[in-house]
C-alpha cells in the first residue's frame, strides 16, 4: 500500500520484526459536473504485516478498516488496563450495513494478542497479531496520535470551513 498517496497520516511501528501501521485515510469525494457533491470522511484504520512482508508493495496480512473514534478510544482504554493475569476481552466495534465485527484482546504474561473477526460483504476476515509489551506501548501511542490527527482534520473543516487539497484523495 502506498501510504504517502492514500493517507493523511500514518505511522509504522516495528515490533519484533513485524510492522503495525495505524493510519488516517484521505477524504474520498464524488464529483458531478466538476463539482464536489459528496465527501466521504477520512477513516482510521490499522494494517498488520509480518516479518516477511514488504510494507510498500504487499497487501497487509491483516487489517482493521473504518474505525470510529469510539472504537479507537475503547481499544486504547482496554489496552492501557493491561490486567495482571491472563484474560481475554472482546470489544464490539461500530458497524456499517452488512458488517459484523469485533476485536478480541488476549493478555498473556509476556505479550498481548489482538484478533479481529468480521463478516464483510459475505466474506469472513479473521486474523491474530501479537505484540511485545514495548510494541504495545508504541501501538497505544500511535492510536492516540491517529485520533488527534483525525479530530484536528474535522475541526479544521468545521471551524475554518476549508480543506487543504492534500487531504482529498485524487483518484
Amino acid at each position: 500500500m502506498d501510504y504517502e498517496q492514500l493517507t493523511i497520516w500514518h505511522k509504522v511501528i516495528e515490533d519484533d520484526g513485524n510492522h503495525i501501521v495505524p493510519h488516517v485515510t484521505k477524504i474520498d469525494t464524488k464529483k458531478t459536473r466538476g463539482l464536489y457533491t459528496y465527501f466521504y470522511p477520512p477513516r482510521i484504520g490499522i494494517d498488520f504485516y509480518d516479518v516477511e512482508q514488504d510494507i510498500g508493495s504487499e497487501k497487509a496480512l491483516g487489517y482493521i478498516p473504518n474505525l470510529e473514534l469510539g472504537d479507537v478510544a475503547r481499544i486504547i482504554r482496554v489496552l492501557e488496563i493491561i490486567p495482571r493475569k491472563r484474560i481475554k476481552l472482546e470489544i464490539g466495534l461500530a458497524f456499517e450495513n452488512e458488517l459484523e465485527r469485533r476485536v478480541a484482546l488476549r493478555f498473556g504474561l509476556s505479550e498481548v494478542s489482538l484478533s479481529y473477526h468480521a463478516k464483510h460483504r459475505n466474506r469472513d476476515i479473521n486474523f491474530e497479531f501479537s505484540f511485545s509489551k514495548e510494541g504495545l506501548r508504541k501501538f497505544i501511542s500511535a492510536l492516540k496520535e491517529a485520533m488527534l490527527r483525525y479530530v484536528g482534520l474535522i475541526l479544521e473543516y468545521v471551524v475554518l470551513q476549508k480543506l487543504d487539497p492534500k487531504y482529498i484523495s485524487q483518484k
